[in-house]
């Protein structure tokens, strides 16, 4: 049994939902997009900041930075501890960033 965790809106407590048993219930499937959309207001893109590229709050983190820095092997407390003006949360936005690029239908080769 998988159990994902899904925020209560207007609270600050977290209420574990249920998953493998069958679809998520509408009320996880809720509080997750609720998660989601507060994590993604994080990502901010301006043509004025770091040449438009996706960045997290506006402060010339790119998001492919974090990124990078969590597939070489570091924590997120390692990525806080170096750079102290980022939040925890941030990290968690540029995963969820990357996670909602990669959902796409299909993938087309050009050229061969």
């Amino acid at each position: 049994m998988r159990v994902l965790l899904a925020a209560i809106p207007s609270a600050t407590i977290i209420t574990p939902c249920v998953a493998g048993l069958g679809p998520l219930t509408a009320y996880c499937e809720e509080a997750y997009t609720i998660v989601m959309q507060n994590l993604m207001e994080r990502i901010t893109i301006s043509p004025d900041i770091c040449h438009g590229k996706p960045c997290i709050r506006g402060l010339r983190y790119p998001v492919e930075v974090i990124l990078e820095l969590l597939s070489s092997g570091m924590t997120a407390e390692d990525i806080l501890g170096d750079y102290e003006d980022l939040e925890r949360e941030d990290i968690l936005a540029a995963l969820a960033f990357a996670a909602r690029l990669s959902q796409v239908k299909r993938l087309d080769l050009i050229g061969a």
